[in-house]
């Protein structure tokens, strides 16, 4: 047997040559990866086998790809449940009495997503960069198409939780009922992770104790701030004392150890350079940028919270409740109007500003927010109002222990007190000022955000024919040139046999951002 010793390399040309969409396969499939690098959902995603049960997968997110749907087009999922009947006990008849199976499917509709950006050669050759210019630019749009796909996975998980997998913890009734107490915690970790049994989730991993006990592992994937009570609970920090010893020890990795099974993930929130816009799926945030203070006097667009009044196109607040979040062409958008939301204004000289804004009838919003009460002292402007959710102004709203006017909410009709709280003293304002920092809060005022315990199979990516490919478009004499990519994308939660989703409990709970505390209503 012989070798040979001079392995012949094909160059380029002969590669295209025989393949002429070779390059440009290449490319996309370098920028489909460069995407999913920046897709925090990806690390827990892998292929579905249309053969097997929900449990054939065991990570949390699954992903098919089917090269005959379009844009504006669905890709289909079967389940079937266990075999339910009588049986036959003895020498009773089986026959009508067999077992039957609940075969359901459900599926993800998946539409065109494309997104570019244009340069003109002055912009090229004005930077230093030069040519590598337009490289760096395909670089970050693949980015922002991979953060596209995690927020269109994040926010699919939002808007498909039912009363069936939504917990809020305190066990409260709705997201209004939560209390400035009821952060995530050790605790709540226990509980959803019960409620996934429940449903039948099937888990991440099962180990087994030494009497045989089944211990089923789940996730929990939250964001960094919402962790913090979690980090700094003394239980956790024992466990992490009791850690392997020396520079591996949690304490100083920063890791989170896994907790009676259950593992966590920190999901850091970072507020993005391009587009202006703050916050995420998970924390809705905004910072706005205002041609005059808006008060309780203003009027008409003098109510409409901005954050670039130049770029009317992008949704700045987009994850604020209220907002219609559109998946795709074929999905009816929903009907939030009539609904009363509210949200903190953290003016940047301290103060707070409390307020309540409209949702939105089947539009896509996001790129302002109408402001529609301010809560103020005096009703003497068509935003000013007494009362805004449950909080009243000359009341112990904020403060249920103040046993004095001045400890009272507003206390004496005083515009820039707010008193003694459960979070400490604050100054209280009816006007929202340029460069105030916006959080999305509960009717009694507390700052709220969302996290997820999640199983094995909870949702699922789906792609059409064209996953990712590379688009461009040259004008003006190739003056002006334009590059960007598309695809035919799609998101789902999987649903058990009865069209329940069962991979996933969606927790709604309380949060102290930090750096913009907010007062609250204490438990």
């Amino acid at each position: 047997m012989s070798y040979n010793t001079e392995p012949r390399n094909s160059t380029l040309a002969e590669v295209l040559a025989m393949a002429p969409n070779a390059r440009q396969d290449a490319i996309v499939a370098y920028f489909h990866k460069a995407s999913a690098q920046h897709n925090a959902l990806m690390g827990f995603t892998s292929s579905f086998d249309p053969n097997q049960q929900n449990g054939g997968v065991t990570s949390i997110f699954c992903e098919k790809t089917d090269l005959r749907a379009g844009g504006k087009s669905r890709v289909h999922f079967n389940t079937i449940g266990m075999p339910a009947g009588p049986g036959a006990v003895g020498a009773g008849q089986l026959t009508g009495n067999e077992s039957k199976s609940a075969i359901g499917t459900y599926s993800a509709a998946v539409d065109w997503i494309r997104d570019a950006v244009s340069l003109t050669q002055d912009e090229i050759e004005m930077i230093e960069a030069g040519r590598n210019l337009k490289a760096t630019m395909k670089q970050l749009l693949a980015r922002k198409m991979g953060l596209t796909k995690q927020n269109h996975g994040l926010m699919r998980l939002i808007r498909s939780a039912t009363s069936v997998n939504t917990y809020r913890v305190g066990n409260r009734a709705s997201t209004n009922a939560l209390t400035a107490d009821d952060t995530l915690s050790l605790e709540v970790s226990n509980i959803t992770r019960a409620m996934l049994n429940t449903l039948g989730a099937t888990p991440l991993k099962k180990n087994v104790s030494k009497p045989g006990c089944p211990v089923n592992k789940f996730m929990l994937f939250a964001t960094d701030q919402a962790l913090l009570p979690i980090r700094n609970d003394s239980l956790f920090s024992t466990a992490k004392d009791a850690d392997v010893r020396g520079s591996q020890n949690a304490n100083f990795t920063g890791e989170l150890l896994d907790w009676q099974g259950n593992s966590f993930y920190e999901f850091p929130q970072m507020d993005m350079a391009w587009d202006d816009y703050k916050g995420g799926p998970l924390l809705a945030k905004a910072k706005v940028v205002l041609a005059n203070p808006i008060t309780p006097a203003s009027t008409g667009d003098g109510l409409k919270l901005t954050v670039n009044a130049s770029n009317t196109l992008s949704r700045y607040f987009q994850f604020f409740d209220g907002h219609p979040w559109q998946f795709s062409r074929q999905e009816s958008l929903p009907n939030f109007s009539g609904n009363e939301y509210y949200a903190w204004a953290c003016n940047p000289d301290g103060s707070r500003v409390f307020f309540s804004y409209d949702g939105l009838n089947g539009v896509v919003g996001g790129n302002t927010l109408t402001v529609k009460k301010i809560l103020s002292p005096q009703a003497t402007g068509s935003a000013d109002a007494t009362t805004v959710g449950q909080l009243t102004t000359g009341t112990n709203a904020l403060d249920p222990g103040a046993t004095t006017a001045a400890d009272e909410f507003l206390g004496g009709g005083d515009s820039n007190l707010l008193a003694t709280g459960p979070n400490g003293t604050w100054k209280y304002s009816n006007t929202i000022d340029s460069g105030a920092v916006i959080l999305q809060a509960n009717s009694q005022g507390v700052v709220y955000a969302r996290s997820f315990m999640l199983a094995s199979m909870a949702a699922l990516f789906a792609h059409g024919r064209v996953k990712m490919a590379e688009i461009e478009q040259n004008f003006d004499y190739d003056y002006v040139m334009g590059n960007g990519f598309q695809m035919i994308f799609g998101t789902g939660v999987v649903l058990d046999p009865l069209g329940n989703p069962n991979g996933y409990i969606m927790i709604e709970h309380a949060l102290d951002v930090v750096g913009y505390p907010c007062p609250s209503s204490e438990a």
